[in-house]
């Protein structure tokens, strides 16, 4: 009996796709994230053929991604872990209807133990389509996670739509298998293939739409590398495919692919009909990297028999990439090539693949098989002698004319190129971090390593700078650029620069540069880069932005450089927080304010973590009726239930109790300093930071000797009598009855403890 069994497997996962360098965080142990269960009945049927190789189950799901998951907020960056689970699985993948990652973002997907992952993929693996497919990762538990700057995390958007649960473990079905499909087909790396190495690399598998098929690269008359794609009509998925390179073993004798890369997203040009012509053209949305080493295959449109000595270059049964050759009995059949190969097979998995002339030109694209239907399938087809059928070239030319011959040559064939002629220069690097997957010449541009300036607080005085650097930075330039014109730069201190010597010098144009003179230079990782001073120009909502920068390394080369804008309004007035003299028991909070404020905010925060923040009381707040509350976390936020204010001016706000769970030395910074006037409207806020060192106060030992004697009688007298002025430490230490004041009632209670 005569069947045609269309030749693709169920098959909707991606190996790998374009990623870009670095590796994940990884959930911090301490770090519980939330898991999503994957709900089974939620199952999207498709009608397999019985030939498909049905591998997984695909469930319709609506996760958004940075509304559900567990967030870790930094400083200057908020990471987002969403666990994914679909019970029993072996593996997992993901679709995103929603993909949209910013410029500065980073995400990552590995199993739960974290033993694989794949990524990193940022904004340059977005796509116009606005969706994205993932490769699968081997466990029934999957990890997203996502890195982003705090200030671009409103323009995400990744909503997964899909999860591909792979319950045959797709990953090493082949694995160890010595089936008659060894050798029913040749590897490519065997010396049949040693006159086929350009026609083998233009062969690529494509996946959409839960089928699987072979496919080739092609050239067309312009030679310019355009990635067009031809292979069968019924293999077509209706919208965007995966397309994967290289998947083969570099070894005669292997059974596994060796270093494959992958891309996503097409555009269907042209798809026949399986009944009348079985061929397609598809083109990937992006230009194929020189590093994935591609060959566009040529062709011929002629309808001239090709003869038997014809080859096929394939992915069997979705397998690493065979050949097969030496055929019997080419005749063709309306818009088909029928004949036999005595050395390989085509089975699912085939269908589209090329069939090449001798002159190793594209005459069809694999299209059916005859034979009996068999069982266990493929295995046994290789036991079986049957003829294939392969959709003709020249049927297919006047669908694809416009495409392949762009020129209106009216070339009968042209041979395939590896270089083409048109060059886009660009970073062809994966490791690289400015990476360019369009480019196919590589122009030297290559940066390995960043260096990220952002605004920090902006106060009625300065501008901070922040830096993130992965490598140790010998200089930098930048230009701060205000819109409309407000203020005029006259100078810059302090942070890092100061702190590694650099001289940073600024101009009236907002031109800024930090270098130094002794050939210091500023470590990786993230600091304050500079304090930025200025002069008012104007008032109102003026757009900042650090622009044109250049950030070296210390040889002298650029690191990959982002930039930022903020805006500020210059109208509002400013507010600064200040610290007092700590205590062993206090943190005196002080306040310089422009304008009446309505209400506070800030964080107490301590590196090492070794302080503990209460209650507060006294000072402005208390004295204009502000009910000031404080938690463990150490925020602070102050505000009037009657609608009154603290005026305008200088002085204590309020007093911060706090306990510390050691001693030592610490820094404490009064962090994300939020202001409010009368009207609602945030000021110009900043904070500080500065070292304190806790102690261990012990009452009465004043001079710190561990023992309590006439030397500390004598050193409390020197105190009430104003000889001598008291640390922090000895005036805590002497206050032995906790009342604040030093007097004749310590004296007594000391020498009692003496006697005692």
């Amino acid at each position: 009996m005569r069947y045609f069994n269309i030749l693709f497997l169920f098959l909707t996962f991606s190996f790998s796709q374009i990623q870009f360098a670095g590796s994940p965080l990884f959930k911090p142990d301490n770090t519980k994230i939330n898991f999503v269960k994957v709900d089974h009945s939620n199952l999207i049927e498709h009608n397999l053929h019985p030939m498909v190789l049905h591998y997984a189950n695909e469930y319709s799901v609506d996760f958004n991604v940075p509304q559900l998951a567990t967030k870790v907020v930094g400083p200057y960056k908020t990471t987002f872990y969403l666990g994914v689970e679909s019970e029993n699985a072996k593996a997992l993948a993901f679709h995103f209807d929603q993909f949209k990652l910013t410029d500065n973002s980073r995400m990552f997907v590995y199993d739960e133990e974290q033993t694989m992952f794949i990524g990193s993929f940022n904004s340059k693996n977005n796509d116009f389509t606005g969706e994205k497919s993932t490769a699968l990762v081997k466990s029934d538990r999957v990890v997203i996670e996502l890195t982003v700057p705090n200030n671009e995390v409103r323009d995400l958007a990744l909503n997964m739509s899909v999860v591909t649960h792979d319950f045959l473990d797709l990953i090493n079905f082949h694995e160890g298998q010595t089936s008659e499909r060894v050798d029913c087909n040749d590897n490519v790396a065997c010396s049949s293939g040693d006159d086929w190495r350009d026609e083998i690399d233009g062969v690529v598998l494509v996946s959409g739409n839960g089928g699987v098929c072979s496919a080739s690269l092609i050239n067309n008359t312009n030679f310019d590398k355009t990635p067009y794609i031809v292979y069968a009509a019924h293999c077509s998925s209706g919208g965007s495919n995966t397309v994967y390179f290289n998947y083969q073993s570099y070894s005669c004798n292997g059974t596994q692919p060796q270093g494959y890369n992958s891309m996503s997203g097409t555009q269907n040009l042209w798809i026949g009909n399986f009944n009348n012509n079985d061929g397609a053209l598809i083109r990937l949305n992006n230009n194929v990297p020189s590093a994935y080493d591609p060959y566009y295959n040529g062709w011929n449109k002629s309808s001239a028999s090709p003869g038997n000595n014809v080859v096929g270059i394939h992915h069997p049964d979705g397998w690493i990439k065979k050949i097969s050759y030496n055929a019997t009995g080419m005749s063709s059949s309306g818009n088909w090539w029928d004949f036999r190969y005595n050395d390989g097979r085509v089975i699912p998995g085939s269908s589209g693949s090329p069939m090449f002339d001798s002159d190793k030109r594209i005459r069809g694209m694999a299209s059916y098989i005859y034979t009996d239907y068999c069982s266990p399938s493929p295995d046994c087809y290789c036991s079986q002698s049957y003829y294939h059928g392969y959709a003709k070239f020249s049927a297919a030319w006047n669908y694809m004319d416009q495409y392949l011959d762009p020129l209106n040559t009216n070339e009968t064939f042209i041979d395939g190129t590896r270089d083409g002629i048109i060059e886009i220069p660009g970073c062809t690097d994966p490791d690289a971090d400015n990476y360019d997957p369009n480019a196919t010449v590589d122009d030297g541009s290559c940066l390995y390593g960043s260096a990220n300036l952002s605004f920090g607080s902006i106060t009625g005085e300065t501008i901070q700078i922040l830096m993130d650097n992965s490598e140790a930075i010998g200089g930098f330039q930048f230009t701060l650029t205000d819109n409309p014109d407000a203020i005029t730069l006259t100078g810059a201190n302090g942070g890092s620069a100061e702190e590694n010597g650099f001289q940073v010098s600024t101009s009236n144009l907002g031109i800024v540069i930090g270098f130094s003179l002794t050939g210091g230079s500023i470590p990786a990782g993230s600091s304050v880069l500079t304090n930025l001073s200025y002069s008012l120009n104007g008032t109102g909502n003026t757009l900042l932005c650090i622009d044109e920068l250049i950030v070296s390394d210390t040889n002298g080369n650029p690191l990959l450089a982002d930039e930022d804008c903020t805006t500020v309004d210059f109208a509002a007035g400013n507010a600064s927080l200040t610290f007092g003299d700590l205590t062993s028991d206090t943190i005196p909070i002080y306040i310089s304010s422009s304008t009446d404020i309505s209400g506070f905010q800030f964080n107490i925060l301590s590196d090492p973590n070794i302080v503990t923040i209460g209650n507060a009381a006294g000072g402005l707040a208390e004295q204009y009726g502000f009910e000031v509350s404080t938690s463990e976390l150490g925020i602070v936020i102050g505000f009037s239930f009657s609608g009154s204010t603290i005026p305008a001016g200088d002085g204590l706000l309020t007093n911060i109790y706090y306990t510390s769970t050691e001693s030592g030395e610490t820094e404490i910074c009064i962090s994300d300093t939020i202001v409010s006037d009368t009207n609602g409207n945030g000021l110009l806020s900043s904070g500080e930071c500065i070292d304190y060192e806790i102690t261990d106060i012990v009452l009465g030992d004043i001079n710190s000797d561990t023992v309590i004697n006439v030397q500390d009688v004598v050193l409390l007298i020197n105190f009430i009598l104003g000889s001598i002025e008291p640390n922090d430490n000895q005036y805590n230490a002497g206050d032995v009855n906790n009342d604040g004041i030093l007097n004749v009632q310590d004296v007594v209670i000391l020498i009692n403890i003496i006697l005692s």
